[in-house]
This record gives structure tokens, C-alpha cells and sequence, in this order.
């Protein structure tokens, strides 16, 4: 039985063992199998990017109430969270306690009051003799400014009249000198237009009398004998161009000449033809010699030459008429600059004025000196009078204080709102404003204000990272969760974005007030708030999640599930929109209902393959989301 037992424990230990390494080897080979992929579908939904924030409930404004003098505390009608209207009473105050502190200083003015009586009197008596002084310097000085003025207005009369002199002088020279150069030019232009039509004329008479004299002779022997000549030679040029033509249509009629050479020889036929014509035309007109009526056409053109040129001949009496009024206008502008040197002699009159103005500005810069210096007299005795008025007034000053000591002081709200803090007890000390000691009297330091918060209008001030600002802006809506509150949901707008940013430990971030709409009785200052800010958002747009999106160098793409279980995963090109951190709009490469794969996140990164900020962010933005969707 032993041996058995020997033999038994080692077989099960081994037995057993075996089958824990089995076991263990089972389930490695299990989770060394990858899970098969999960699979979403791209559908129509509302994305909106929203940036999130903890902050600081704050009312309107806050106001620290301080004494304006140190007493002793003997009511404080008011607690925390009561709310109270501008004027009503926080606390009153025994002032009794400082009054030593006044009267010595009343003692001290004493002396200075008697001071200030004798600084009056002396500065009275003063004032009385430095005021003539004044009223004589103030006399002087508006003589001479009325004697300024007097000479400025003769200045400028005398400016201006110079001024209108030199500029008509001026004008009338350039009006006669631009008449002169009118005349010259136009005695030079009628001299010479009337030698050119005598010319003109002369040559027309000439031509006239040597035509009618060539009508009268009739034709010569010599010019018959040349038409004749003529007549003869276009008569053999005609019939050379007539053999040319029947040789042309007999070579062309055997086709050894063209269409073109044919059509030339016609043409020169004709040509040829016309000029026998003309040449025999001439030859008579030349044998019947001239008419009567061309001699007496010839007599009438002959008469008008004539009388063209007795007309020119006339013309010569506009050129005196030219040169007289060239004389004329010579006349003028001598005229006219003897009046511009007439008028610029008056400039020695502006001077003199000028020279008048400068004495009466000298007298008016005297007399203002001399007033200046009795004016300063005058204020030194001001001063004195002044010094004692003060020292009266400090005096007068202290005995009200001592007075006002001697009774008690209401401390009231400034502003309407809500008591946040209220320190102070019945029976405590406090100096004037929490800066003064009272000598020999004990007053409780470094003692808080009372603070009143405007809660009129409640804001959150949230601190919002660099990454989300640059959507947060002003007007836009917002959600509130209040972490006292929990079962609340408040709304509000940016009120302001802090434009400034505040880094601290690596980490910018920019301040957002937000101001909160609606009812805030149940806000208090100083709560805890989260604030979600919209600042992106696209409607019904095909999305799908974060997790089917992959990059490679190309740009992004997403995975189309196979059609059966050997094939592989097809790759699709997408361009992508707006994200929640959750889902991304597909703009171009995915329809609404297709299948993509999607990949599961490794254990340091929640974001899927591209990554992102996690999944507790995606849960915030899908609540939120969800929230947005309900409104």
C-alpha cells in the first residue's frame, strides 16, 4: 500500500500540473487571438463641439463697507444672505472713544487761528493799495490794446487796398500787352495777306490776257500738222494691234496660246482703237479753230482778273488801318505799367502802418508786464488772506469734528444686494476705515469689511483652455451646472473673453465671464459651477465614430467590411468635417447606411487610431450633445 501511495501522489502532482500549464496555455492562446473587429454605420446626426470650464459664481459687483471713524460696535441689525437696499443701516457705532485725539488738535489750531486773524488784517491792507495798482496797469494796458487794434485796422485798409491796386494795374498791363501782341501779329498777318493777293491777282490777269491772246491767233500750222501726226500714228498702232489679235486667235484656235494671251491682245486692240478716236477728235477740233464764245469767255475771266486785282490792290489801305492800331496798343501798355509802378509805390505806406503796428504791440507787451507784476503783488497778498482763511477754516473744521465725535455713527449699505459677509460683533473695537489706533484705547486689528454683493445680475467666472478659446465668443449661448445644485441646469451668455491669457504650470488658459440669464435666487456667491459653451456645430450631416477613421501619408480613410468572411477590408478615401471628440462628420466618401470597421482602442489611448482626448471627454460631449438636442 505504501508503494501504491508512492507511486499515486507523484502521478497526480504530475497529472495536475500538466494540466494547469494546458489550461494556462489554452487561455494565452485565447487572448493572444484578436477580437473580431466591431462594425458601425455612417448616419445622418447633429454634431456640436462644445467647450467645457469650472468657475466661480460671482454677483454684479462687491462692495467693502469700512467705518470712516473708529468706534465701538452697539448694533448690528443686518446677518449674512439679507438682503438690503442702498441707504438702510448695517451697524451702528459708539465714536465717543477717539474725541482726545480732536481736542488736541483744536488746541493746537488755537494758536493758529489767532495767527490767521493778524494774516488777514495785513493781507487786507495790502490787497487795498495793490488793487490801484491793478485798475491803473489794467487801464493802461487797454489803451494800448485799443490803439493796437486802431493800428492793425489801418494795416490790413492799408494792405488790401495796395493789394487791389497792384493786382488791377497788374491786370490791365497783361490785358493791353496781350492786346499789343494781338495788333502786331495782326499788322504782320495783313501785310502779308495783302502782297500775296496782289500777287496772286497780277498772276491771274497775266494768264488770263496770254489765254485770250492764244484764242484770238487760232490753232498754228505746226500744231495741225502734229495732230495729224498723231491721227497717222494711231491709225498704224490700230491695225498692228488688229494683225496681233488675229495672230492670237489663230494660235489659240490650235490651242498654242492661252485664254490670257488671247483676252491681252483684245485689250490692246481696243486700247489702240480708242486713241485713233481721240487723236482724230483732236485733229478736227484743231482744223475749226476757236469759237466766238470761248474768246468771249476767255474776255470775262480776263475782266474778273482785273478786277480781283484792283480789289487786292485796295487791301493796302487795311494795313494802315493795322498799323494805327498797333500804335494804339503800344500806347496802352505804357500806360499800364506806369499805373502797376503807381500802384507798387504804395507798399511804402504798408510799411509805415507795419512799422505803427510794432510801436502799439510794444506798448501793449509793457503795459502787460506792468499788470502782470501788479497782479502778482495782488496774489501774494491773495495767498496770505488765503493761509488765514484756511486757518480759520481748519479751526472751525476741528471744533465740528470734536462735536460730530460726541455722537453715534451709522455705517449704511452703499449699494442694493445681499449681505455676503459680516464679520463684526457687538462690543468690538474698530479704527476709522481698519487703519488708525486710537492712543490708549485698544482696537481689534486686521478685522474684515462687511461685503454686499450686487446680485442683481450673477456671473461664473471660468477659467477656458487655450485649445477651446479660440471658438468661445461673446452672445453665445451657454449651459451652467452648479455642483451645490445638482438637479439644476442654468443658462446664460459670454459676457466677456478676457483677452489677456494666464499661464501656470505650463497650461494657458483665458478668463470667461459668463452672465447668467433667468432666475438666480438659488446662486450664491462663490459656488462652483462647470460652464458649456457651444462653439461649433453641423446638422444632419453623414458621421460616423471617432474609432473608423484612420491616416496614413495619404490623408484619412476608413475600412468597408468584406462580403464574406475570407475577404479583406476595402480602404475608402473620406474628407472629414466637424468633431465632438465622439463622432466626425463625413463630408465626401461615405453615404448614410454604408458599414465601416472599426478599430479598438490601445490601452494608453482611448481615442481610437487617431487618437484623441479620451473618453471621458467623448462621454461629456455626448451628454452635452444630448442636452443641446433637447432645448
Amino acid at each position: 500500500m505504501r508503494v501504491v501511495r508512492r507511486l499515486v501522489v507523484p502521478v497526480v502532482i504530475i497529472a495536475a500540473l500538466t494540466g494547469g500549464y494546458l489550461y494556462l496555455r489554452h487561455r494565452r492562446a485565447q487572448a493572444a487571438e484578436p477580437p473580431p473587429p466591431e462594425i458601425a454605420v455612417a448616419e445622418r446626426q447633429d454634431i456640436v463641439r462644445v467647450a467645457t470650464a469650472t468657475g466661480t459664481v460671482r454677483p454684479k459687483s462687491i462692495v467693502e463697507v469700512k467705518p470712516k471713524k473708529g468706534g465701538t460696535v452697539v448694533a448690528i441689525p443686518v446677518r449674512v444672505d439679507q438682503q438690503v437696499r442702498k441707504g438702510d443701516v448695517l451697524a451702528t457705532l459708539d465714536t465717543s472713544g477717539v474725541t482726545p485725539t480732536v481736542r488736541q488738535a483744536r488746541a493746537a489750531l488755537a494758536q493758529a487761528e489767532a495767527q490767521a486773524r493778524q494774516s488777514a488784517f495785513e493781507a487786507a491792507y495790502q490787497n487795498a493799495s495793490s488793487g490801484q495798482d491793478i485798475e491803473a496797469a489794467q487801464a493802461a494796458l487797454d489803451s494800448a490794446l485799443a490803439r493796437e487794434q486802431v493800428a492793425r485796422a489801418q494795416l490790413d485798409q492799408a494792405k488790401a487796398t495796395v493789394a487791389n491796386d497792384i493786382e488791377g494795374a497788374r491786370a490791365r498791363l497783361a490785358a493791353a500787352e496781350a492786346r499789343l501782341e494781338q495788333a502786331k501779329r495782326e499788322d504782320e498777318a495783313q501785310a502779308k495777306l495783302t502782297e500775296s493777293s496782289i500777287a496772286q491777282a497780277q498772276a491771274r490777269v497775266a494768264s488770263q490776257e496770254q489765254a485770250l491772246k492764244l484764242l484770238k491767233a487760232g490753232p498754228r500750222k505746226q500744231e495741225i500738222e502734229s495732230q495729224r501726226a498723231a491721227v497717222a500714228q494711231a491709225r498704224v498702232a490700230e491695225a498692228n494691234a488688229r494683225k496681233e489679235l488675229e495672230r492670237q486667235k489663230s494660235l489659240a484656235a490650235k490651242g498654242f496660246v492661252s485664254k490670257q494671251s488671247l483676252d491681252a491682245a483684245q485689250t490692246a486692240f481696243e486700247q489702240a482703237k480708242a486713241a485713233h478716236i481721240a487723236a482724230q477728235k483732236a485733229l478736227e477740233i484743231a482744223e475749226e479753230g476757236s469759237r466766238p464764245e470761248e474768246i468771249g469767255q476767255a474776255e470775262a475771266q480776263l475782266r474778273e482778273a482785273r478786277a480781283a486785282l484792283a480789289n487786292a490792290e485796295a487791301q493796302q489801305v487795311q494795313i494802315a488801318l493795322k498799323r494805327q492800331a498797333l500804335r494804339s496798343a503800344e500806347a496802352e501798355v505804357r500806360e499800364a505799367k506806369a499805373a502797376v509802378a503807381t500802384a507798387e509805390a504804395g507798399n511804402e505806406t504798408v510799411k509805415v502802418r507795419t512799422n505803427e503796428l510794432h510801436a502799439a504791440q510794444a506798448a501793449v507787451a509793457e503795459a502787460k508786464a506792468k499788470l502782470a507784476k501788479a497782479r502778482s503783488a495782488a496774489l501774494q497778498n491773495r495767498a496770505k488772506l488765503a493761509a488765514a482763511h484756511a486757518a480759520a477754516a481748519a479751526a472751525d473744521k476741528a471744533d465740528a469734528a470734536l462735536q460730530d465725535a460726541r455722537y453715534i455713527l451709522e455705517v449704511r449699505a452703499p449699494i442694493s444686494g445681499v449681505v455676503i459677509s459680516q464679520p463684526w460683533e457687538v462690543g468690538m473695537l474698530l479704527p476709522a476705515g481698519f487703519s488708525a489706533v486710537s492712543s490708549g484705547v485698544s482696537i481689534t486689528q486686521n478685522v474684515p469689511p462687511i461685503v454686499i454683493g450686487d446680485n442683481t445680475e450673477m456671473f461664473v467666472y471660468a477659467d477656458v483652455d487655450e485649445s477651446d478659446i479660440a471658438g468661445v465668443k461673446e452672445e453665445l449661448p451657454v449651459l451652467i451646472e452648479v455642483d451645490a445644485l445638482p438637479e439644476d441646469l442654468f443658462r446664460g451668455t459670454v459676457y466677456r473673453v478676457i483677452p489677456q491669457g494666464v499661464e501656470e504650470q505650463s497650461v494657458v488658459t483665458f478668463q470667461v465671464r459668463v452672465l447668467v440669464r433667468g432666475d438666480t435666487a438659488k446662486l450664491k456667491s462663490g459656488m462652483t459651477a462647470d460652464i458649456h459653451v457651444e462653439t461649433a456645430r453641423a446638422d444632419n450631416v453623414v458621421a460616423v465614430p471617432n474609432e473608423a477613421l484612420n491616416r496614413d501619408e495619404k490623408g484619412k480613410y476608413v475600412l468597408i467590411p468584406p462580403e464574406t468572411e475570407e475577404g479583406q477590408p476595402t480602404k475608402r478615401r473620406v474628407t472629414t468635417g466637424l468633431t465632438d471628440f465622439t463622432v466626425t462628420e463625413i463630408k465626401t466618401g461615405l453615404q448614410p447606411g454604408e458599414a465601416v470597421l472599426l478599430a479598438a482602442p490601445s490601452a494608453d489611448e482611448e481615442g481610437g487610431p487617431m487618437g484623441g482626448p479620451g473618453a471621458s471627454r467623448r462621454r461629456m460631449m455626448f451628454q452635452m450633445r444630448g442636452r443641446t438636442q433637447g432645448r
